[in-house]
């Protein structure tokens, strides 16, 4: 599991089975998608990253992932928190 802070490049609210989201990470840029599953974040959550995915601002994430060849084959956020300040 890697928890960092992540710029949201963008949030696709239109799954069925969840939202696809891709990151990039604030510390080495490097950049993924990653999927969240309905059910695993709260509402307070949601609305965060709703929130963030307009206002792109850094968020702070917990996101499970599978690395193969230093390239990340599988991700799904288990957690987000909004960080930062509007404007």
């Amino acid at each position: 599991m890697i928890e960092d802070e992540f710029f949201l490049k963008s949030a696709d609210f239109t799954h069925r089975e969840g939202v696809r989201v891709e990151v990039q990470r604030t510390s080495d840029g490097y950049s993924f998608r990653a999927d969240i599953p309905l059910g695993v974040l709260g509402h307070e959550q949601m609305e965060a990253l709703k929130n963030n995915s307009w206002g792109k601002r850094n968020t702070f994430m917990s996101i499970l992932v599978r690395e193969l060849h230093g390239q990340y084959t599988f991700a799904k956020v288990v957690s987000v928190k909004g960080l930062g300040k509007e404007g």
